[in-house]
């Protein structure tokens, strides 16, 4: 399911151009907690799907950013910045992020792509590409959504910010 801010008729918090250019260094005041998709601590793999959750949600993967959530929050929007480096010698390398509802069957294509970014490396495999994203994804009934990657360059970075919330109208 695509997401149109325009259509939510409640939003409990969402971002501002001001934070995103203000004086906050653009992270969205929601929560300034970082959730790292592919480092320490939490180190999810590539090329399946992990559910993230708040605490006490029964989800594998914890943010607190969404413990003062309250159950009817129905959906979230993230600052997802992704950064990746390197990659083999002369050619393109890449980076996705999907995210969807937790417990849905939609498979990591279009529909639920959040995040893309290309480059080419150079016959040193130097490369460098990095993007920043405002997706919105769906929540189930105990606040959890799912997020999938994959990657070619040698290194990444992939974190999400939470951005804004609400429920719909």
């Amino acid at each position: 399911m695509t997401y149109n801010p325009r259509t939510f008729g409640q939003i409990a918090r969402f971002v501002t151009e001001e934070d995103i250019t203000g004086g906050n260094a653009g992270i969205p005041l929601v929560s300034e907690d970082i959730f790292s998709v592919d480092g320490a601590p939490n180190n999810i793999p590539q090329s399946t799907w992990a559910d993230i959750g708040p605490t006490g949600s029964g989800a594998t993967y914890i943010w607190t950013a969404l413990d003062s959530l309250s159950l009817d929050t129905e959906w979230l929007q993230l600052r997802i910045k992704h950064v990746g480096i390197g990659g083999a010698a002369s050619t393109a390398v890449f980076g996705r992020i999907y995210l969807r509802k937790n417990g849905s069957a939609a498979p990591a294509a279009s529909a639920t792509l959040s995040c893309e970014m290309y480059e080419w490396a150079d016959s040193g495999g130097n490369a460098w590409e990095e993007q920043v994203t405002f997706p919105l994804v769906g929540l189930d009934s105990s606040n959890i959504f799912e997020v999938y990657y994959v990657n070619t360059f040698s290194a990444d970075s992939i974190e999400l910010w939470l951005a804004g919330y609400g429920v719909n109208g």
